[in-house]
Formats: structure tokens, sequence, C-alpha cells
């Protein structure tokens, strides 16, 4: 088995990545077009676990040390500028945010600790008594000589986020952000650049001070792939781990692996973690960084798993936002805005719901024109972390966990039609009560939500060439069509039953390529008792 250089899944320093030659995918050219220019102020949005910390951390290099640990890297030959500089690099999500003072007091900590590390300070201005936030900026900066410093900020938003249900105090704390970053922009000369990171973009919470020269590259087409990984990187960078686990995945040793098996593994990889767009004019698109990661590192044969849910999806704004709205909102597949609408919320409050998903990387760029942009769902990871949102709120947790211990069931490539009847309905049983199902399209989406939240593959309505069955499960080895009809009062579930055998011989559901052995059921849902009463599989 190949050597591989090993993957930096838990080290978001740039320096240490490199001391300990871990796998980097060179963004240093875009970087470069980044800070080359001088006095220039940032600011750069991402959901969580996309790079913006091992970007952060690339700059604070850059800036501080020069090129010493860039060799061979694309920025070598281009960087011209020879000055080292005093960084000031600061984490907003590790200040205290339950009151404005505690947020306040442990910034101008952390400020001052940063500015010390530089040189800046002496340890005994730690314990000077800084009337706040703003005049601990002003007794480092007048210090400073013009052009000197760099600041960095990683997770602007995060105090912000974490009082999103106490207006009092996000007002507050806004308000002692807005004079701290006003006393930067008054010592603007002192800083050869600025660059601020965070999950949420607030044009209009005017977080920044009145007439800020922050500029805003959260979609900037420029940089849609600074962080994140485009195709052609992960075939370039990841070949030996593209080899190493298409190898696992056929079993068949890495000599012999092929590029057909390495374009069916690009496929799956494409599938469940590529689709991100960052990029108002739709022209990019990369995969999710932490979740190819996590394929990659697997000990045995990789596994299509949801990665980013488990490590970082429930961020506390979305489950602050939540609380506010009184659950979890079941938005459509997509969604188009205006772009002068996209970001306009005067609070966090107030933020459009499809706007909020696409800042936490639920929605993601899907199109856009001259006027307006549409948000959607980007890939299959991010369908089953919907899923798995949505379903906490449809689903009587409790009743639900029948269901959850009978999941492999659905799997078996013999399970017959009174099994997954009997599976379908243990799903309909833990159904709140207040979700009564009053149609076939509510029924077959109940189902939907369910099984894509347990991670099976599960397709709504996918078209096939003569039309589209109700419920499609794709599996490995098979794949299981359900037809549903759904049984009022006064109609007849016997006739409805042999309605659905019939369409589906007559449309051929499932019979598509790539051609796999068929499981074909009918089933009928009665409305009155919430449950399907009739079923049969169509060979």
């Amino acid at each position: 088995m190949t050597e591989l250089q090993q993957l930096p899944v838990s080290n978001p320093s740039f320096s240490s990545l490199r001391k300990d030659n871990q796998l980097y995918v060179d963004k240093t050219a875009l970087i470069y077009e980044l800070a080359r220019y001088g006095n220039r102020q940032y600011l750069f949005t991402r959901p969580r676990r996309f790079g913006k910390t091992l970007l952060l951390s690339t700059l604070e290099s850059l800036f501080r040390d020069g090129l010493k640990m860039f060799h061979g890297l694309a920025i070598e030959k281009l960087w011209q500028d020879r000055g080292t500089y005093k960084v000031l690099h600061l984490d907003f999500s590790m200040t205290l945010s339950d009151s404005p003072e505690s947020f306040e007091k442990s910034a101008e900590t952390m400020f001052l600790r940063a500015a010390e590390d530089c040189g800046l300070i002496e340890r005994s201005s730690l314990q000077h008594d800084f009337s706040g936030l703003a005049d601990a900026v002003d007794a480092v900066c007048r210090k400073s000589q013009d052009t000197s410093l760099v600041l960095l900020i990683d997770e602007y938003d995060s105090p912000l986020s974490a009082n999103l249900n106490n207006p009092d105090v996000f007002e507050s704390i806004t308000s002692r952000m807005r004079s701290f970053f006003a006393a930067v922009k008054s010592y603007a000369g002192k800083f050869r650049f600025v660059f601020i990171t965070g999950v949420s973009r607030f044009e209009h919470v005017s977080v920044f001070s009145a007439g800020s020269s922050i500029i805003d590259l959260s979609f900037d087409p420029a940089f849609g792939e600074i962080v994140g990984y485009t195709e052609e990187e992960i075939r370039r960078y990841f070949k030996g781990y593209l080899i190493r686990s298409a190898a696992l995945l056929n079993r068949v040793p890495e000599r012999e692996v092929t590029e057909q098996q390495i374009n069916a593994l690009m496929d799956e990889l494409r599938r469940y973690y590529d689709g991100y767009c960052f990029d108002r004019k739709h022209m990019t698109h990369v995969y999710q960084t932490w979740s190819v990661l996590r394929f990659f590192s697997s000990c045995g044969i990789p596994e299509f798993d949801d990665y980013w849910y488990d490590n970082g999806g429930i961020t506390a704004i979305l489950v602050n936002y939540f609380r506010s709205h009184g659950g979890y909102f079941h938005q459509p597949a997509e969604m188009t805005y205006q772009l002068k609408d996209f970001s306009s919320a005067a609070s966090l409050a107030d933020m459009d719901p499809g706007v909020l998903l696409t800042q936490c990387g639920y929605y993601t760029i899907k199109g856009a024109d001259s006027d307006s942009i549409t948000v959607g769902i980007p890939n299959v990871e991010l369908q089953h972390a919907q899923a798995r949102l949505i379903r906490e709120e449809i689903f009587d947790l409790k009743r639900l966990r029948t269901a959850n211990a009978e999941k492999a069931v659905l799997s078996k490539k013999d399970i017959t039609a009174a099994e997954c009847a009997d599976f379908f309905n243990k799903i309909f049983s833990a159904v709140s009560s207040e979700n009564r199902l009053t149609d076939e399209y509510q029924a077959c989406d109940f189902i939907k939500v369910y099984c894509i939240g347990s991670g099976f593959d599960v397709r709504r309505e996918y078209h096939q060439k003569k039309g589209r069955a109700d419920i499609t499960v794709e599996f490995a080895d098979h794949r299981l069509i359900a037809e549903m009809k759904f049984a009022r009062d006064g109609s007849s579930p016997e006739r409805l039953l042999s309605a659905a055998e019939q369409q589906i011989l007559d449309r051929d559901y499932g019979n598509y390529v790539p051609a796999k052995p068929l499981l074909r059921f009918a089933i009928v849902f009665s409305e009155k008792e919430q449950k399907i009463i009739l079923w049969s599989e169509v060979k």
C-alpha cells in the first residue's frame, strides 16, 4: 500500500501543517491576490468546517514570518512584500458572551495578550484599567508605526449568535463591537491588512462602524474557491487517496484500480459533498472541506457519511434562531431572492430563513442572474442534514425509537411488501398528533424525511423516462420502488391498490440506468386509520 501524506483533519495551523509535511491544497495564488494590496480591510464569511481558521493561520504565517513556510507553493514566486508585521490574531468565539461587560472584558484581555505576544506592550499593561476595548486599541495603536500591524479576527459573529434570543445583550454587545471597529478604523493607517471571518453576514446590523471601508468578499466571484476543494484539486492533491479508496471500495489491489473506478468514486463524492457555490455569478463550486478529509482519513473502507452535520452543522445561531421562531421551518428545495434583499435584515431575528440557511451551510447558491439569486440544497449530505432537523419537529422522538430499531429492515434485498408496509407504518405511528396526514404527497414526504435523516438514499418522485414513482430508495446492489395511493372515506382500497400496481407496470418504474435488481411495491394509505392498510409486490 502506498505511503500517503498525512491529512490535516484536526490541524488548523498552517505552520504546524507545513512542519509536519501534512497535505496542503495550495490556495496561495488566491491568498496573494487577497493580501498583495496595502491598507485593505476585508469581511469573509463561510459556514463552519470550511477552512476559515486555516486561511487565517496561513495569512498570519505570511505576514508574521514572510515566505518562511511557503517553499514550493504558488505564492513563493509572486510575493514581493519582504516586510514582516505584528499580527494580532483574535478569536471571538473564545470570548465570554453571557453579558456585555463579560464580552468586552474578555475581548479586551484577548486583544492585549495578542499585543503582548507581538512585543507591542509590556505584560504589566494587562493589569492596566482600560475604559474598554476601544481604549485598549487606542493604547496599542498609538505606539505602533504606520502599516506595521495586521489584524485577523476569527468568528466575529459568535457573541452575537449566542445572544439572538436576548435582544438587550445582543444590542449591547453590538454597540461594543461597533466601538471596537470604529477604533480600528480611526487607526486605519497603522494596519497593513485587516481580515475578519464569521458565519453570518450582517451588513445592516451596523456591527462595523458607520462609513466603514470593510470590503465584503463573502460572495465575490474572484474568491469563490479560496476555501473548499475544487474537483481538480481533489483529483490532483488526493490522487493517492482516490486510488486507495477505490481499491478498498472495489476490493481490488491498488495497482488494479481502473480509471472507470476512480470516476465512479468521484461521481459519489460529487453527489455527497460537492455543489457549494459562494459566487454571486454562479461560476464556481467547491466540495465541503471537512467531509472530504474525513472520508479519505477512514482507517478501513471509506464511508459516505454525514460528517459535516455531526461536527459543526448545528451552530449556535441556528439553534437560537429555531428557538426564537418556534422551531425548525420546512423550506422548499429552492428559493429565489433579489440580490439587494439577500442580506438586508435589520437584525438576526428578522433574517429570512433561506438567507440564514445559506449562511449556515444548509443552502448554497444554485443560480444567479443580473438582479436575483437562487439558493437550494447543495448535495446528499445536506439533504440528510435537513431531514434530520425536520424530523425532530414532526416526529414524536419517543415513539420514533421503534422505527430506529428496525432501520436495517428496509435495506434487506429480500424484504417483502408486508415488511416494507410495516416499516413505513412504524414511521407513521411516530408522527406527532398535530401532523395528521391529509394526502399521499404529505405521507410520502414523511417517509422521505425519516429515511433521508436516517442515511438512506431516498428520492421522492424521482424522474424516470415514463413517469415518477412516489418513492425510490437506492441501495448499492438493488433498488426499492413504492407507489402510494391515498384512501379517503368512500373510496375502494382494493381498486386503489390495483391502480397502483398497474401504474408501476405501465410506467416500468425503477427500470433505468444503472440497472439493478428491483423491489416494487404498491401500497394504500388510509386517511381514516392514518396507516398503510393494503400492499402488494409487483414483479
